[in-house]
């Protein structure tokens, strides 16, 4: 049975030609978690923006996952600044979270029902800070 509250949890992405696997992602975590930023890699060339949308996420567009780099060595490359972005996509979430989560766009979450109690397992035995474990839950 689906938990009353949801856990104070922002969950961030990024996500990149994804409209086919985003929109289940989305609804396996929407119920258990308060906030969702969906950040939109510059070099998207389908409707992953409008899925996140539809899906219920705050979306970020563009950010930037790649460069361009040239070399002998290698030619031509795109390298990627993956960590970056995942840090900067952070940023968009409510600071006053108590956790961040970070999520593929391909994946689902199996078990979210659970991820209020073990964030409030978490601060009773001061895993998540200062915080008591009472403002650990918001309101649905």
């Amino acid at each position: 049975m689906p938990s009353e509250k949801r856990a104070s949890v922002g969950l961030a992405m990024i996500a990149r030609d994804a409209e086919h696997t985003l929109g289940a992602c989305l609804d396996s975590v929407r119920p258990w978690i308060q906030q969702i930023v969906c950040c939109v890699d510059e070099l998207t060339t389908d409707a992953t923006a409008d899925v996140a949308r539809a899906h219920g996420a705050d979306v970020v567009v563009p950010i930037k996952v790649s460069d361009w780099h040239e070399c002998e060595q290698h030619g031509r490359v795109l390298a990627q600044h993956f960590g970056q972005a995942r840090n900067e996509s952070f940023t968009y979430l409510d600071a006053s979270l108590d956790a961040y989560l970070w999520i593929d766009a391909d994946d689902i979450l199996d078990g979210g029902e659970h991820l209020a109690e073990v964030l409030m397992d978490a601060a009773l035995k001061g895993a998540l800070g200062s915080r008591r474990a009472s403002e650990i839950l918001g309101e649905r």
